[in-house]
């Protein structure tokens, strides 16, 4: 493995364990809906919620690192083609996917603040 491959990879890596935490995040603050009966369980899901967002705006800033490694700036190499198709169904994946986190993350702290 090149050390371009391994760039890649340790971008898309990043990107992936960022995403499982906004998701996880996400699935905790919607648990802590069902429970709002209380101040502390609304202090979970603001916290969640924050915690969901930004994980969601750094796996985004990891994901647009990946899509530019494996945009070629100059002629492609044989090693740049390798890499590029064993990653380029990674490419359009993770744009629409960080981006409804994103934008979930925030309307479920706004319905939290608003209760």
């Amino acid at each position: 493995m090149s050390d371009y491959e391994k760039q890649v990879r340790a971008s898309l890596l990043q990107t992936a364990a960022l995403v499982i935490i906004s998701i996880i995040a996400f699935i905790a603050s919607l648990a802590c809906v069902f429970f709002i009966q209380n101040k502390p369980f609304k202090i979970w899901l603001l916290s969640g919620v924050a915690v969901m967002a930004i994980s969601a705006i750094l796996a985004k800033s990891r994901h647009d690192h990946f899509v530019a490694l494996l945009t070629p700036n100059t002629f492609a190499t044989s090693e740049f083609s390798a890499v590029y198709l064993k990653y380029r169904k990674y490419q359009s994946i993770g744009s629409c996917l960080l981006l409804i986190l994103a934008v979930a993350g925030v309307a479920l702290g706004l319905y939290g603040s608003l209760i």
